[in-house]
């Protein structure tokens, strides 16, 4: 039966997807304006509504079903302000509608300049919070074993995992993985635009984009360029990445990032393994647990409160796991952020690794949601073992010492059986369109940044005609959350359209 809907549905989507790729050259007559239904939230943020807007499922038919996004809206105490602004961090830990709210470490980077001068709006995009979340089979995430198999047993085991967990997923969310592609989620930008526009849709877009939200933005300013006020784009994707290049250069971002760390582990008393060598036992730790996982009782549900992760993560821990959470957590560069670390990485080697374990899914996970969009924008061609195989040792490769990104190689093998193919594949942007762009445009990226190479930012900074990149000094993701400098000058190019001329910042 499963292997029959899945040839039904390819059958029927053919056509689908033939009209959907074609999107590069979509009319603005498809979106059609609508308004916004706001009310008061339920969040005592000052300030702060909460609206849906209703709009296709598929905005190639835009006749037909229907879903709603739901937003939140910080208001302007300006009798006219000067327009919308559109945030979106890329993170889908949370919803993006969380981001307008006090509660929010977002929220204290909108400077009061940019809260007089515009209506900050932060949207759940599509399979995200309110806005038809991506479900799936929380208990059949939670099983999940290596995404590194070492022989064809192993990846038969993964690959057949990968088969039933994408058809939860179908079962339980339907059409809705197949359009959480950004081309989509940039028309549902424009729609939200001509809600908010003055009542007439004139009103032109400002967006402030970070991480994978910048894929949106990027998408928007090929389709609607005229429309496009004011854009910037903090620690960027490149989209015109391969799944090699993408895995490559986040492997080599990855391990950066680990080998500063422990660079600074030798340099600071906090540091609990200081004076013992801490990338040879970080090596020695990884290749333990790799060839052993360690079962870690403390993630038992009974254990919940002991620990900040006890009681809510996964009880066998590999090596892996603990890079991809060590990763995770390097975003914040501050030495009490790496202080924490430290103690948790001294705790691992002491045979208890909860707090780099990796956190169970509960409900509608952002890994679903994290999934649907990866395989919408980028897809694979992975089917065999020798092919998975190959992408391991590329990521062995530029990756030596934490042996590549665990984050990618998930992505990619969860791809493998999704029920639809990649509605928005990876391409360069298209200069052609964006020169149209009447400001330039401004990107951002830290030098060194875990999880968005500064070769990212690089690459679309010579895509984009008329932009301009700066680089922060520092480490940290995104760029714009850990320089005060990076704040004022996103402040002065939103509201004036002015860019310093300036290329390094601290």
């Amino acid at each position: 039966m499963y292997h029959l809907r899945r040839c039904i549905l390819a059958l029927t989507l053919s056509s689908y997807f033939a009209v959907a790729l074609t999107l590069s050259v979509l009319p603005a007559q498809r979106i059609t304006p609508t308004s916004v239904t706001w009310n008061k939230c339920l969040d005592q943020t000052d300030g702060l509504d909460c609206g849906t807007l209703e709009v296709p499922i598929d905005w190639d038919d835009p006749y037909g079903h229907t879903i709603h996004l739901h937003m939140s809206r910080l208001r302007s105490v300006k009798t006219i302000p000067l327009g919308t602004l559109f945030f979106d961090s890329g993170n889908v830990d949370r919803p993006g509608s969380l981001q307008c709210t006090d509660g929010s470490t977002f929220y204290y980077r909108f400077s009061p300049r940019l809260r007089y001068n515009f209506n900050i709006v932060c949207l759940d995009r599509r399979g995200i919070g309110g806005s038809n979340p991506v479900n799936c089979d929380a208990a059949l995430w939670n099983e999940i074993g290596s995404f590194f198999p070492t022989d064809q047993a192993g990846f038969d085991t993964l690959n057949s995992w990968s088969l039933k967990w994408a058809d939860s997923c179908y079962e339980r969310s339907g059409l809705g993985i197949g359009v959480t592609d950004a081309t989509t989620a940039a028309l549902d930008w424009e729609a939200v635009r001509i809600a908010e526009g003055e009542s007439n849709g004139d009103s032109m877009m400002n967006m402030f984009a970070q991480g994978h939200a910048t894929n949106i933005a990027t998408r928007y300013a090929e389709l609607f360029p005229e429309k496009v006020r004011a854009m910037v784009l903090d620690s960027p994707i490149d989209h015109s990445l391969n799944q090699s290049e993408l895995l490559r250069t986040v492997s080599l971002a990855n391990e950066d990032a680990i080998l500063r760390f422990t660079k600074w582990c030798t340099r600071h008393p906090q540091c609990p393994w200081q004076k013992r060598g801490p990338l040879n036992l970080l090596e020695g730790l990884v290749a333990a647990l790799n060839r052993r996982p360690k079962h870690e009782p403390l993630c038992l549900p009974e254990h919940r409160g002991d620990f900040p992760q006890a009681g809510n993560c996964r009880t066998k821990v590999s090596g892996h796991h603990i890079i991809e959470n060590m990763v995770r957590r390097l975003d914040d560069p501050t030495d009490e952020a790496y202080q924490a670390l430290a103690q948790d990485l001294a705790a691992a080697l002491d045979g208890f690794p909860v707090n780099l374990s990796t956190p169970i899914a509960v409900g509608s996970d952002r890994h679903f949601a994290n999934t649907a969009t990866h395989c919408a924008d980028w897809g694979t061609d992975v089917k065999t073992f020798e092919q998975h195989r190959a992408l391991q040792e590329l990521a062995h490769e530029a990756a030596p010492r934490t042996l590549g990104s665990a984050s990618v190689m998930r992505a990619i093998s969860m791809c493998m059986n999704w029920p639809y193919p990649a509605r928005n594949p990876p391409r360069p942007v298209d200069d052609s369109r964006v020169r149209l762009v009447r400001h330039p445009t401004l990107i951002l990226a830290s030098a060194y940044n875990p999880s968005a190479p500064l070769s990212w930012a690089q690459s679309l900074h010579r895509q984009i005609p008329n932009s301009k990149l700066i680089t922060t000094t520092g480490k940290g993701n995104p760029a714009h959350h850990w320089s005060q400098r990076a704040q004022d000058i996103v402040e002065e190019y939103v509201v004036k359209l002015n860019i310093e001329n300036v290329e390094l910042i601290p």
